[in-house]
């Protein structure tokens, strides 16, 4: 297989007629944009510009919108906390004082329905209605009924004594206003007592002692 070899043209040194070479202008473009292609780039840049503003505007609300969010979530969160302790405390006083009163409740109940039948038992207690055979066995049965009766109310004296402990007081502090009201008139009256009797007793001191002195002469 043969090679074929591309030669160049040999130019021909003795030829001289000279070689033009012509280019079309309108092929290039200016290298310096028109005054109305710069005006188009500032104004798109201004656009921009103020596009990224408004985003910056945008991204601060939205900024401050999180922070005050977090502020408040905060804030909820604290007061959320104290507010629960106090109610779970409240509760916790309102469960032990309702089991307190309950169990006062059910202690006067029982207490009541003790009492009442030692009542209705001793209310039954009719000496009269019994015959002189019957006296002695029915006497030492009624006695042992007023002996419950009375260890009953012995076990309910500490119950009796709180319920009563607040009329209690006022009647005491009644009797001591009494008392020292009782206490004032005593002295008031002694005082005006003595000072009424007391130039009498004077004269009268006077003239025993004028009496001894000049009469037993």
């Amino acid at each position: 297989m043969s090679s074929l070899a591309f030669a160049p043209p040999k130019l021909d040194d003795s030829d001289d007629q000279d070689v033009l070479i012509q280019f079309d202008e309108s092929t290039f473009e200016p290298a310096i944009p028109s005054e109305e292609d710069f005006e188009d780039q500032v104004r798109e840049a201004q656009e921009q510009l103020a596009q990224l503003r408004q985003r910056e505007e945008q991204l601060e609300r939205q900024k401050r919108e999180l922070e005050e969010l977090h502020q408040r979530k905060a804030a909820f969160i604290e007061t959320r906390g104290t507010i629960h302790d106090d109610l779970a405390r409240a509760i916790s006083s309102l469960d032990r004082e309702a089991d307190e009163c309950q169990r006062r409740a059910d202690q006067c109940l029982n207490t009541r329905e003790a009492l009442d039948h030692y009542l209705r038992t001793i209310e039954s207690l009719r000496p009269d209605n019994w015959s002189r055979a019957q006296l002695k066995e029915e006497l030492g049965k009624a006695q042992s009924r007023l002996d419950e009766a009375e260890e009953e109310l012995r076990s309910a004296s500490p119950l009796l004594v709180s319920i009563r402990g607040g009329k209690t007081r006022k009647a005491t502090k009644r009797t001591s206003d009494s008392a020292s009201e009782s206490d004032q008139g005593f002295l008031y009256w002694f005082k005006s007592g003595l000072a009424f009797t007391l130039p009498a007793m004077i004269f009268l001191a006077v003239f025993g002692m004028f009496f001894l002195i000049f009469g037993g002469s």
